[in-house]
């Protein structure tokens, strides 16, 4: 299955659902074109859905997050949530969050199963 991304403004958020072989480079044209919508409209909350992920990242590329954001232009100002409703990629997600807390550049970061949860995140202040 190819790589696949929708990304598009919902009022209150820019929502990208991925699906497909990730891999690093989608990754970063896909952050690329995240921070586009969100400055086309001045909404840096973003939710991401993934669909279905024929190779989901591991441990080491969790470590690769926080580069491929600032690579990208994402900072502190965004308000990311991803939602992975698969249990080991939500696993995979957890962690890169912590490594994004913890080795990026202060962002503000969740993952969730399910994506009435993260949208309670996300839009909460």
């Amino acid at each position: 299955m190819s790589y696949k991304r929708k990304i598009e403004f919902k009022e209150k958020y820019v929502q990208v659902d991925i699906g497909g072989e990730v891999d690093i480079q989608s990754e970063l044209e896909t952050w690329k074109k995240i921070r586009k919508e969100c400055e086309k409209h001045k909404c840096y909350n973003v939710l991401g859905i993934t669909i279905k992920n024929t190779n989901p990242f591991g441990v080491l590329e969790a470590y690769e997050y926080p580069k491929i954001l600032e690579e990208a232009g994402i900072d502190s100002k965004y308000r990311i949530v991803w939602v992975n409703e698969d249990p080991e990629v939500y696993k995979l997600g957890k962690l890169a969050v912590i490594v994004m807390r913890n080795h990026g550049m202060g962002y503000s970061c969740q993952t969730f199963p399910n994506v009435s949860d993260a949208k309670k995140w996300l839009l909460e202040k």
